[in-house]
Order: structure tokens, then C-alpha cells, then sequence
């Protein structure tokens, strides 16, 4: 017997961006709109506080208008959109879009190659920075180039504008100040720290004064007219998040740091919160910051750093930005939660899971922002949700299930911003099948294939909303018997088909001999139904034991099938289905072993395959002496060592295997560095160096054997790979390969 599972949704093929072009995906889910107001850059203005004073955002029953993905990987996810005369703009890793914001239709884009950050609208100018040094100005109305300006290849985050001046970091220890009438230079400034210093991104502007955080810990506080510097604080703080300044103080904070304020004059230290760590970009509106870290978001007092509130109840907080109107704090993380900026209390909030959009495009929401009453929210694979305050209707529950399994939905999340939900109908759409009305749905459903199921809900002044979704019905052999037997699945019952036969047989006595046929046809279904589903058990825990998780899975659920298929084909009352529920039992738990197990497996993979990515930047870089970067990738792979450590610890199982941990990853963009020994520096005395294995260049790679290969040293063959190759694999037979990996990031950190 062969159990196969279903294959995963691919995604639509990636567009291409060439010139001015109008494509993308848009779906709408709401009226049209007129917009008066503007986001007119990052953290909405050159202050950074990310607090729109004249906004009034949704508090109840938050829903999407409309959604827009042009389907092009890649680019910063969270970098927030941009808004401004009533377009929005965001960016893939290819294009600049304006999106009318009243439709979700794209009006124009444009070809400037990957966007670092945000971009930031003025005066009809739309001003960008691209991975590749270059700012330039798009006109905003046609997407029309106005000019380009090279900088320093390697500027971060995104540019800060203010009547005079663009202002854009670099991370190769320059800041920029450009004059914004002629898009030329006006003046630099340097933090003389060395390569180690890296300017933060998208500094702050306030009354004249221009302040700059930086990796190693100081605030620069500069002239904005000719970048004289006014004062300069050390803070002993790693400030790797955007600064926001007020009237009275700057504050900025970091990722492995503190949350540090300083006065705007003279630059003293007025408080700090330490311990609470992962800090990302603050808000500042009505004498309060709005900050999130590894533990939720919180409101601090800006006076004296004193906790108003927490926040813990959104997952994947971590990092993400709140905005601030009306009393209202908007955060994103799995979903988007609209906050009592007063209490930390929860207004509302709104989860791209439960969307069309979710099983595509996934879930997650990273960059709100708001503009006449809407919030824009970008997901985590680049789109964009317009979110109003509207009648919704939610569908909670399964997206899979096996045939005959009872399903269980849920209407729960369901609202409207005015009176009451009065009614709930649902239905199976491609059977055309009502299924009743309340809050509550239990439903078989037979059919294999996806299916649709929707909820239409309909609110006390007469508003409705409808909301889809595709629930995937498996299905195995022994329901098939069934079918071809004669029986035909409908939604909680079984119907048998009807022959025509119009006149009876004149041997066997018609329908008497249909009947009897009928009977030994059901109790061949059951015994095949019932050997089949003994089978997939047997398979599946061979699988499960072999730690093959997704055969384990494919044959528990072709196991599910079969057992109730031959339940089903059993009279009530016959002490076989008592049986038969026994063996259904141990497979529903062991299916759901399996699925943990595989989940667990996967996300240990997820954390292990991060950690490479940033060693193998780390030790490129190295050879390259650009320290910098070396040191923040060196820092990200010991910390995602550990986290796959403490991951591994959590276990109760073993994930290696006998065949390990394998992760592949594109090597074909990396360059050999300028220095290749450095790998020798960093595994001393541990297997062959690559000069005395020979292999130094890609033709020694190309022309090496296996065993020459294998001489080499974890870290070395992974160095290789990357430097030679177009694929690197790097597989962790146990605990202690693990901790091999995370010592050498610990020794590329001690060597900087």
C-alpha cells in the first residue's frame, strides 16, 4: 500500500517589473474610499515618533478593504508604506508602486532595483535609497525618474526628508546630507570609529538639529545645515533601532541592548530600562513611548522611564513597529491589535489567517501605518492590507480533515462596528448545499478534494459580509470502495445511488436480488475498508519510527479513512465498531505525534539554516576585513546557534536520525574574499588547512576529490561550498556539531 499526502499550494509565478507597468494582484473586499491625509515617511515624520495627532484609526471590528501583492519576492517586508496624495507606495525587490489607496489598484511602478527601508514623499518627490548607494527622486504622481545620486554602496534603512535636506546613513561609517531642491551633496559626516561604528538607519530631525545613534553606543547630535557636530554622548548601549526625538529628548534602543533617553541639549542621560531586551523603533505621543521587546509592548513614561503597562498578548512582536492616533497604539505580530494607549487595554484586532489571503501569502502583519481613518498593514511576504472598521465575518477551524470526520467551525471573531450580528448561514459552495444558520457549525463532509465553505453574517441594520474557506478533504481507499460500491457522500449522511432499472428481473426477482447484491457489496467495502486501514496503521508507525514524519502522516490519515469508512458500512449496535473506534483512537494519536514531531523537526531545521546563512556572511566578510558586518553576522549566528540549542533541549525526541540535519542553501552570489585562511584562523588545528588540502581556488575545488574534501574541517567544507560552489549543504549528525558551529561564531567575535 502506498500513502501519499497532498502537495502543498505553490505560489503563482513571479512577476517581472520592467519600466513604468500597472501589474499586480488586487483583491478588493470593501467600498471605495476618498483619502485626505498623508504618511508621509518613515515613522510619519522626520522626528520619527510615528504619532499621527489629526488620525482617528478603527477600534472595532477591524477588516480588510482591499489587499494588493505584486508577487515578487524579496525586499524589506517591513519596511512601512508610504502615503501621500491619496497613493500608497511600497516596494518588492524590484519595483516602487503607487497604489490608489480609495481601490487597491495599481496606478503605476517603477524599476529602481531593491529599495533599502522606506521611502518618503514631499513637495510631489518621491525620494528612495536602493541596496546598490543610490538615492533618487521619483515624480510621485507618474513614477516618472526625476534624478539619481550615488552614495556609499552600502546604505541602510531609510531616508529621513525635512524642507532642506535628505539625510541617509551608510554603513560604511558615513552619514549623507543632500540638498532636496537639487539632489546633490551639501555635506558628510563621519563618526571616525572605525568600520565598527555603522550610523544607525533612518536618523531623526528636530528644530535644526539632526541626531544619530550608532552600533558602538554614541548619539550624535549634528547641525542640519552644515553638519557640525553640537555634542556627542556615550550611551554604553548597542542602538541598532531608528532614534525618535521630542522637545526634550532622544531615545533609541537595540536589539541585544537597553532603551536609552538623552536630553536634545547637551545630551545627558535622563533614564534607561535595561533586562528587557530585543528592543524595536519607539513611538512617543502625549508623553508616553511605545516600544516593543522580547516580552510584549510597553508604555514607558517619557519624563522618567517608569512602565505604564505591558502588553504580552501578540505572538511575534518582536521587533515590530506601534504607531500611535487617537488614543489608539496599532502593533503588529501574528496579527494586527489595536491597544488602549492609556491602559494597554484590547480594542480590536484583525488576523490575516483568517483571510482568503492567509494560506497563499501567510500570515503575520509587520508595517501599519495610517492614513484618513485606514490603517495600511504590509504581511510578512510583502503585500498590503487596507483595514477600516466594517461588518466581518470570520471563519474559525480546520483547513483539512479526512472523509467522514465530523468537522467543527466556529463564527467566534465575527463583528460589527454597529449594532449586532443578528444571523450566520453557511454552505458548502461547489455542492450548492446549505447547511443552516448559528454561530456554530458541525458538518461532515465525504468529497475528496478542496472544498469551500462560507459564512455569510448579517448585522441588525441590514449590513452583511461574507468571508470563504478552503478546507482540503482526504481521502482513502476504503471511501473509494465505497463510491464505487454504490455509495455516494452528501453532508452527514451516506445516499445510496439508485439504479434505473424499470422492469425486474425476470431470474432473481428485481429488487429482491438489487438488495441482497447491495448487502454483500457493503460487506466486501467494510473487510477491504477495514484490511486497508489495518495496513496504513502498520505503515504509518513504521514510518513514524524510521522518523519519517510526512509518510507517518500521509499513512495515519489514509489509515483514519479507511477504519471509519469501514465503521461506517457496520450496523449500529455490532461490537466491531467499538473495535474499529479503538484503532481510530490510536491513530488519531499517533497522527498527531507525528505532526508535532515533524513541526519541531522543521523548526529546529528553520533556526539551524538562519544560523549558517549568517556564518557563512560572517567568515566572507571576514576575509574581506569588513568588520563591521562581521561582527553583527558573527553576533546573529552565535545567537542563533544557541536558540537552535535551547530548541534542541526542549525535545523529547531525537531529530538527527541516523542520516542528521542536512540544510541546503543558494550559494551562487557569494565571492571568494580577499582572504581565504581566514577559516584557518577560526578552526586552528582542527583537519587539513585549505592550502594543504589543495583546494584554494574554484578549478583545486572542481578538480578535488571526495577524499580531499573530506580532510577539510566542518567550517572549511562549508567555506568551500560557498566560495566554489552553487549549492552548499551542511548536514549536523548530533548536539555536539551544533556546538562546534556556535564556538567558531564565539571565536570570529573574539578575533574582531
Amino acid at each position: 500500500m502506498v500513502c501519499e499526502g497532498l502537495s502543498r499550494r505553490s505560489f503563482a509565478q513571479l512577476l517581472a517589473s520592467i519600466g513604468v507597468t500597472s501589474k499586480g494582484i488586487v483583491q478588493s473586499a470593501g467600498a471605495t474610499q476618498a483619502v485626505e491625509s498623508d504618511w508621509p515617511q518613515f515613522r510619519y515624520n522626520s522626528q520619527n515618533t510615528a504619532f499621527a495627532p489629526d488620525e482617528s484609526g478603527p477600534k472595532e471590528s477591524i477588516w480588510y478593504d482591499w489587499y494588493v501583492n505584486t508577487e515578487v519576492a524579496g525586499g524589506d517586508a517591513r519596511a512601512e508604506p508610504t502615503i501621500a496624495d491619496g497613493n500608497l507606495l511600497f516596494t518588492d525587490a524590484e519595483s516602487i508602486h503607487s497604489v490608489a489607496i480609495g481601490s487597491g489598484s495599481i496606478e503605476w511602478s517603477q524599476s529602481v532595483g531593491q529599495v533599502t527601508g522606506s521611502m518618503a514623499v514631499r513637495d510631489g518627490e518621491v525620494y528612495f535609497v536602493t541596496n546598490q548607494g543610490q538615492l533618487g527622486a521619483l515624480d510621485a504622481q507618474t513614477g516618472a525618474r526625476q534624478w539619481r545620486l550615488q552614495l556609499e554602496p552600502n546604505i541602510i534603512g531609510s531616508p529621513t526628508v525635512t524642507e532642506s535636506h535628505i539625510f541617509a546613513s551608510s554603513s560604511a561609517d558615513i552619514f549623507y546630507a543632500v540638498e532636496r531642491d537639487s539632489g546633490s551633496q551639501d555635506w558628510t559626516f563621519s563618526t571616525e570609529e572605525g568600520r565598527g561604528s555603522w550610523p544607525n538607519n533612518s536618523p531623526a530631525v528636530h528644530e535644526g538639529t539632526v541626531f544619530i545613534p550608532t552600533h558602538t553606543g554614541r548619539i550624535h547630535a549634528l547641525n542640519v545645515d552644515d553638519g557640525e557636530e553640537e555634542w556627542m554622548a556615550e550611551t554604553k548601549a548597542f542602538l541598532d533601532t531608528p532614534p525618535v526625538v521630542t522637545d526634550e529628548i532622544v531615545v533609541a534602543g537595540g536589539y541585544n541592548s537597553d532603551l536609552v533617553a538623552y536630553s536634545t541639549t547637551g545630551g545627558y542621560e535622563q533614564w534607561r530600562v535595561t533586562g528587557a531586551g530585543r528592543f524595536g523603533a519607539p513611538a512617543v505621543a502625549n508623553q508616553t513611548v511605545f516600544v516593543t521587546h522580547r516580552s510584549g509592548l510597553t508604555a514607558y513614561d517619557a519624563d522618567d522611564g517608569t512602565e505604564r503597562w505591558t502588553y504580552s498578548g501578540v505572538p511575534g512582536v518582536v521587533g515590530r513597529q506601534p504607531i500611535v492616533a487617537d488614543g489608539v497604539v496599532y502593533v503588529g505580530g501574528d496579527r494586527l491589535v489595536a491597544l488602549d494607549a492609556e491602559t494597554g487595554s484590547v480594542f480590536a484586532s484583525f488576523n490575516p489567517d483568517y483571510t482568503q489571503h492567509g494560506d497563499q501569502y501567510g500570515t503575520g502583519i509587520e508595517s501599519p501605518v495610517i492614513a484618513d481613518g485606514t490603517i495600511f498593514a504590509r504581511d510578512e511576504y510583502g503585500g498590503v492590507y487596507a483595514l477600516s472598521a466594517q461588518t466581518k465575518a470570520v471563519i474559525k477551524g480546520p483547513r483539512s480533515g479526512d472523509s467522514l470526520e465530523e468537522l467543527s467551525f466556529s463564527a467566534d471573531g465575527s463583528a460589527t462596528p454597529s449594532g449586532s450580528i443578528e444571523s450566520f448561514e453557511w454552505r458548502w459552495e461547489e455542492m450548492d448545499l446549505s447547511l443552516g444558520s448559528g454561530p456554530q457549525l458541525s458538518t461532515r463532509l465525504y468529497l475528496p478534494g478542496a472544498q469551500t465553505l462560507s459564512l455569510t453574517v448579517r448585522d441588525t441594520n441590514g449590513n452583511t459580509a461574507t468571508s470563504t474557506r478552503e478546507v482540503n478533504v482526504h481521502i482513502g481507499n476504503g471511501a473509494r470502495a465505497i463510491a464505487g460500491a454504490g455509495l455516494i457522500a452528501g453532508t452527514g449522511l451516506l445516499y445510496r445511488r439508485h439504479r434505473r432499472n424499470p422492469e425486474p428481473d425476470a431470474e432473481t426477482g428485481g429488487s429482491d436480488s438489487a438488495s441482497g447484491d447491495d448487502q454483500q457489496s457493503t460487506e466486501a467495502v467494510q473487510q477491504t475498508a477495514d484490511a486497508e486501514g489495518n495496513h496504513a496503521l502498520e505503515e504509518g508507525n513504521q514510518a513514524l519510527a524510521d522518523q519519517d514524519y510526512e509518510t507517518a502522516i500521509s499513512c495515519y490519515e489514509a489509515a483514519i479513512a479507511s477504519l471509519t469508512t469501514a465503521q461506517e458500512s457496520l450496523p449500529r449496535g455490532d461490537d466491531q465498531r467499538e473495535e474499529i473506534e479503538e484503532r481510530l483512537a490510536t491513530a488519531r494519536a499517533k497522527l498527531q505525534t507525528a505532526r508535532d514531531h515533524q513541526t519541531a523537526v522543521e523548526k529546529l531545521t528553520e533556526a539551524l539554516l538562519a544560523a549558517e546563512q549568517s556564518l557563512r556572511t560572517a567568515v566572507t566578510e571576514h576575509g574581506n576585513g569588513q568588520q563591521t558586518i562581521v561582527k553583527l553576522r558573527y553576533r546573529q549566528a552565535r545567537d542563533q546557534y544557541e536558540d537552535a540549542l535551547e530548541q534542541l533541549d526542549t525535545l523529547d525526541i531525537d531529530p538527527f536520525g541516523e542520516s542528521g540535519i542536512t540544510v541546503t542553501f543558494d550559494t551562487s552570489s557569494d565571492t571568494v574574499p580577499q582572504d581565504p585562511s581566514i577559516v584557518d584562523e577560526l578552526e586552528q588545528g582542527e583537519g587539513s588547512t585549505l592550502d594543504e588540502a589543495g583546494i584554494d581556488s574554484e578549478d583545486a575545488y572542481v578538480e578535488a576529490t571526495e577524499e580531499d574534501i573530506a580532510k577539510l574541517s566542518p567550517l572549511r567544507r562549508l567555506a568551500v561550498q560557498v566560495w566554489f560552489d552553487d549549492q552548499g549543504t551542511t548536514t549536523f549528525p548530533d548536539r555536539a556539531a551544533i556546538v562546534s558551529r556556535r564556538d567558531v561564531a564565539r571565536r570570529g567575535l573574539d578575533l574582531i
